[in-house]
């Protein structure tokens, strides 16, 4: 890990708590007090929120603190800064810093509904290691509603092989509960271990060892702006760049989805036959992104791109 957190702001009240709820914080200083109010007014469950500024060039750590120690509720609150910018390891980072099994990612520009938390916390329970939910999408004109066709098309790709193609509109970090196994049982989720896509292989570890769920009903509103990192990544791309981009991005985080399935067998975290299923599935996807690497990047280059190779981190959110 390149970065650690430093505790800013203590609140220790005493569990046991149901979950734990991650707040990466940003440059989101215009998001913020909305974003934490409705964090704090999660109802019929008990908290340990974690919130956490990665180096912001803006007003977030003192919108933080101001909001923070306002606060009278019956939720535990604590605040830390990243010593140096984390970026992709920033939710690795408040995971090892939460107090309870069950993690929700809560990010600075969404608005989670009063009772995201406890739905979730309920839905994380046996073999269940990850859940999301269909959400809305907020912007300067309102917020969107799924319409049926979408919740249709969702439903009929609920599978391991459509997600692992594919992948799904809810498969995102700011709609994850998790359980803290599928950090806990694999290599350290770093920036060394994977430079992207670590949402993706979380929804793979936790099909690893047990289950995935997805609430078809809305539980929290995305914020959708052009400020978001995805914008800088992915969105802003001709189709053509943007097929041969999610083709080579899936080819890397299923080579290391096949690491970490090694890695599971080699410490009897999974069954055998389990395991050959699961793998099976993934080199599948895999050679299937392989053969189409090819014919994308001839049609990036027929539409005038030049393909070239960039390092180096960007934050999504």
């Amino acid at each position: 890990m390149n970065s650690h957190l430093i505790e800013v702001h203590g609140q220790e009240r005493a569990g046991p708590f149901d979950c734990s709820i991650a707040v990466p914080v940003y440059n989101g200083a215009r998001f913020l007090h909305d974003a934490l109010a409705s964090v704090f007014d999660q109802k019929d469950v008990s908290c340990d929120v974690i919130i956490s500024d990665d180096c912001s060039s803006d007003d977030s750590p003192d919108i933080i603190l101001k909001v923070v120690k306002a606060y009278t509720g019956p939720h535990s609150i604590r605040v830390y800064r990243t010593a140096s910018p984390a970026v992709v390891e920033h939710m690795t980072l408040l995971v090892d810093a939460s107090r309870t099994d069950r993690v929700i990612q809560a990010h600075q520009d969404d608005i989670s509904y009063p009772g995201r938390a406890r739905i979730l916390v309920d839905a994380l329970q046996g073999k269940t290691k990850l859940v999301t939910s269909v959400a809305r999408v907020g912007s300067q004109t309102g917020a969107t509603e799924p319409t049926e066709a979408e919740l249709a098309s969702l439903r009929s790709k609920d599978t391991f092989r459509d997600f692992l193609r594919s992948g799904q509109g809810v498969m995102g970090g700011a709609r994850y509960g998790m359980h803290r196994d599928i950090y806990d049982r694999f290599p350290k989720l770093s920036h060394d271990h994977l430079t992207h896509g670590h949402d993706i292989l979380l929804h793979i570890r936790a099909k690893m060892l047990g289950a995935c769920k997805v609430i078809y009903r809305p539980l929290l509103t995305i914020g959708d702006h052009p400020d978001r990192g995805s914008y800088k990544m992915f969105d802003n791309q001709d189709e053509a760049t943007w097929q041969f981009d999610f083709a080579l991005r899936r080819i890397v985080i299923l080579t290391v989805a096949l690491r970490d399935l090694a890695h599971l067998r080699a410490m009897d975290g999974i069954a055998s036959d389990r395991a050959d299923h699961l793998r099976e599935y993934i080199e599948e996807a895999r050679q299937f992104f392989v053969e189409q690497l090819s014919d994308k990047r001839e049609l990036a280059l027929k539409r005038g791109y030049r393909l070239a190779w960039a390092t180096g981190d960007t934050r999504v959110d």
